[in-house]
């Protein structure tokens, strides 16, 4: 069984990224545009790993963040932001994120977390 990472942007481009690079690693990726799929998919195919953008349009990444964690204590939750925000990387850690990353970064990294 081929290990599940989630992937929630708002970035489609951004979502192929992912998909190229870990499917290549033998990695299952879903992808989700929206933060009630993703929290579907969450509850449906229990990733081990998911990459939240803090910043979803309309919605909050944090808010999915606090959601995800309720479904799955366990799940390692990666925020990604395009902007460092002290306070949001303040409030992701006080919701239980596993890491918190900025755009750009580098995937070759990314892959060893």
């Amino acid at each position: 069984m081929k290990p599940k990472i989630l992937v929630l942007d708002d970035n489609i481009a951004l979502l192929g990224l992912f998909n190229e690079v870990f499917a290549e690693e033998g990695v299952e990726v879903l992808l989700e545009t929206n933060g009630a799929s993703a929290l579907n998919r969450i509850r449906t195919e229990r990733p081990k790993v998911a990459f939240v953008d803090i910043n979803l349009g309309n919605e909050s990444g944090l808010d999915v963040l606090r959601e995800a964690k309720k479904i799955d204590s366990r799940l390692a939750v990666i925020m990604m932001t395009g902007g460092h925000s002290t306070q949001s990387a303040i409030e992701a850690m006080k919701y239980g994120a596993y890491d918190y990353i900025t755009k750009p970064f580098d995937f070759v990294k990314l892959k060893d977390m």
